[in-house]
């Protein structure tokens, strides 16, 4: 139930217990370094100050947090559970924003990233899906699978990692199958 942050320039190090004592699943930093969202099994992901250990948000799930992500310029969070409660939140006021509208084998999330303009959102899965969505709406707008070895070895895969390439019109993937995977972006995806 403890997160600690060390800063590489001063060795400071602060520990954030705000979580209960279950152990958390998930971090991320702003890219400033100054925000920290950590997700818990005990159900919750705080957004707090990595200089103060205050907390800022409190996002309460119905299940354990296993995924939490920050948006770059600090605007939106993602944070996932294992309900199919995968939530972006509106960080000027802790709102709830949207709720991507995921079917019960899209429950557990395993990688996200935003884009740049923080109006899609790109999810992975251990069923080897990769889901591009609204980040308006949560609605499903484009689907992918991550490429599998022969049938002889396994032949699912967890997609561990996801980001937007540099002009934001493709998405790059990597998957416990060994394929990093380059995915072309629909040009005429309704955001």
């Amino acid at each position: 139930g403890t997160a600690v942050h060390i800063s590489l320039e001063t060795g400071r190090r602060l520990e954030f217990t705000g979580h209960r004592v279950e152990p958390i699943a998930s971090v991320d930093l702003s890219p400033n370094g100054l925000w920290a969202l950590t997700g818990a099994s005990d159900g919750r992901a705080i957004l707090w100050n990595t200089q103060t250990g205050q907390p800022k948000y409190l996002f309460e799930h119905d299940s354990r947090v296993t995924l939490v992500k920050l948006e770059r310029e600090g605007r939106f969070a993602f944070t996932s559970g294992t309900r199919g409660n995968a939530i972006i939140w509106d960080l000027t006021n802790g709102s709830e924003r949207t709720r991507l509208q995921l079917k019960p084998r899209e429950y557990v999330t395993t990688a996200a990233a935003f884009s740049d303009d923080a109006t899609l959102i790109a999810t992975g899965a251990p069923d080897r899906n990769i889901t591009l969505w609204s980040t308006r709406n949560g609605k499903k707008l484009q689907h992918f699978k991550a490429e599998v070895r022969d049938s002889w070895k396994p032949v699912g895969a967890i997609v561990w990692s996801i980001a937007f390439d540099e002009s934001n019109q493709h998405l790059l993937t990597t998957a416990s199958s060994g394929f990093s995977q380059k995915w072309a972006i629909d040009p005429s995806t309704n955001r």
